[in-house]
């Protein structure tokens, strides 16, 4: 199966990353791919992110309202 990049940046931008890994483009797009697949896959829910800054805001002390 092939792929036609018709953005030339994104041509750019796979092929200077092919250079620097100094492999074949498809090799990279496979690889950069599959990171960004895990990265996504391992990213904190912000429910989860926020939660201990709930917790400690819920633990300190209540000032007195009188």
């Amino acid at each position: 199966m092939a792929y036609n990049i018709k953005d030339r940046d994104t041509d750019r931008i796979i092929r200077e990353f092919a250079t620097l890994k100094g492999k074949p483009i498809l090799d990279c797009i496979r690889e950069a791919c599959e990171h960004e697949i895990q990265r996504e896959r391992l990213k904190t829910p912000l429910w989860e992110r926020v939660q201990p800054l709930l917790d400690r805001i819920a633990r300190a002390p209540k000032p007195d309202r009188r």
